[in-house]
This record gives C-alpha cells, sequence and structure tokens, in this order.
C-alpha cells in the first residue's frame, strides 16, 4: 500500500493512506500535506482533477521540517519497539512448545519403564539347571470331616490333601501359587495360633512336608512344585461356639486317626 501523499510505500503500523495515524507525514503537522490536502481538496470538489491525481509530497519536502523529521524517528522507533515485541512472544511461543514436548517425552519414557517392569515381572524365571533333593518344612491344615471321615484341607484354599497322592502346584505362575511350607516350625506355631485366636479355624493341625521339582524360596519359606506329608504333629481342636479347646483324649483320638490315615508317625519328641 502506498501513501497518497508522500508516494512512498505505508509503514505497518500506519492508519492507511492519508490516515491520521501516519507517523510521516500527518496533515496537521506538516505545512507542505496540509497545503496539498487543502489544494486536492478544493480541485476535487470542482472537478477539476480526476481522484487519484493529487500532487505527491517529496522526501525531501517531508524532511525539511524538523518536526517531520522527529515524527519519522518516532514512528522506526514505534515499529522497532513492535517488532522486538513480536520477536520475543514468538520466543516464548517457541519455548512453551519446546517446554511441552520435553514433558510429553519425559511421560512416554516413564510409561516405558513401568511396562517393562510389569513384563521384568510377570516373565517366569529360566531354569538354572540345577537339581537338589528333598526340602523339608512345616506347614498347617484345617482338619475337616468328609462324609463320617476326617482329612486335611488347605489352609488358605478349599483343597483336600488326599492320603497317598502328592500335592502339586506352579510356583512359578504366581506369587500365590505353589504349595507353601514355613522354614522353622515356629512360624508355623504362630500361624496356627493366630488362627485358632480369630476363629479363622476351629480344628487345625500343622506338621512337616517334603517339597521337590520347581520351588521358589521366599523370606520365611518355600512355595514347591510337589509336596507330600512327613509326618503330623499336633492335632489343636476348638468347640464351636466355646471358648475352651477340645478335651485331650479327643485330640488324641483325631490325631491318631489323621496318622493312621495318611500312614505318617509323628515328629520326633512329640
Amino acid at each position: 500500500m502506498v501513501c497518497s501523499l508522500t508516494g512512498l510505500p505505508c509503514l505497518p503500523f500506519c492508519g492507511g493512506p492519508r490516515g491520521n495515524r501516519c507517523p510521516i507525514a500527518p496533515p496537521y503537522r506538516n505545512p507542505a500535506a496540509r497545503a496539498g490536502v487543502a489544494d486536492t481538496g478544493a480541485r476535487s470538489a470542482a472537478g477539476a482533477v480526476a481522484p487519484g491525481t493529487e500532487p505527491k509530497i517529496t522526501l525531501a519536502q517531508l524532511t525539511a521540517d524538523p518536526g517531520a523529521r522527529a515524527e519519522i524517528r518516532a514512528g522506526l522507533r514505534a515499529g522497532t519497539a513492535l517488532a522486538s515485541w513480536i520477536d520475543k512472544e514468538i520466543q516464548r511461543l517457541i519455548t512453551e512448545e519446546r517446554r511441552r514436548e520435553e514433558m510429553q517425552r519425559l511421560v512416554r519414557e516413564r510409561q516405558q519403564r513401568q511396562r517393562e517392569e510389569l513384563r521384568r515381572r510377570q516373565t517366569r524365571l529360566p531354569y538354572a539347571g540345577i537339581t537338589v533333593g528333598e526340602l523339608t518344612g512345616w506347614r498347617i491344615w484345617r482338619v475337616d470331616r468328609r462324609g463320617e471321615q476326617s482329612f486335611l484341607k488347605s489352609f488358605a484354599m478349599e483343597i483336600w490333601w488326599e492320603p497317598g497322592v502328592p500335592m502339586t502346584g506352579d510356583p512359578l505362575a504366581g506369587s500365590m501359587e505353589g504349595v507353601w511350607a514355613f522354614k522353622r516350625r515356629i512360624r508355623a506355631l504362630e500361624k496356627l495360633r493366630d488362627a485358632m485366636v480369630s476363629r479363622r479355624c476351629t480344628c487345625c493341625a500343622y506338621g512337616r512336608v517334603a517339597l521337590w521339582g520347581e520351588v521358589t524360596e521366599h523370606a520365611d519359606g518355600w512355595r514347591a512344585e510337589n509336596a507330600r506329608i512327613i509326618d503330623i504333629a499336633k492335632v489343636f481342636c476348638r468347640l464351636p461356639g466355646a471358648t475352651r479347646s477340645c478335651r485331650y483324649q479327643e485330640r488324641l483320638r483325631l490325631l491318631v486317626e489323621l496318622r493312621a490315615r495318611y500312614r505318617v508317625d509323628g515328629v520326633d519328641g512329640d
């Protein structure tokens, strides 16, 4: 766009041709421009001059006026300030965009690490190629009746231990799989005591089992692929709805019955 007064390209911040915001030659400050505007208006009104053929003010005429020179410098400074502000705004937007992309990258990396950690935990342990003999551990059972006879049942699951049949599981399938046994006898007794006090079990037994096959070790015990009963140490029973335990003769009779059914003996010293 060309200014109709000066014939020069308008600045970006100018209000348009012959606009009141033109910083170069506003009619109310520049005498030459004021005279040209008046003359152009008179001739245009009379119809002597066609629109667009008004006389042009040269740059030399504009710069001859000290006020015009000052306004030119002010306009240039205003344009420089505006350009500087726009550059700063562009830099701010670029910085925000880079920061947003960096945060998205960090989130993607964290999610990837979490997925890899989950896959690592779920991956089955490789076979080490080592074969060992049987491990001996301690465990507790529930004592329950099936028909007219008493049998041992897993404490945490509704699984019967059949006489002469090894119990099986998969210790590598998960943290709660496999046949559990404590390393120490006292830990099995503590588990049995807690079960009796909390009434989770009205009749419990504890004894030793042999473990073999795939075995995973924990802090207090093992989880094995196979287990068989070696002996039954003691039986503890509580009468339904009572605060005292069964009589010694009743517990002894039940212990003898279980040992005979599972063809095992008592623990040494019991």
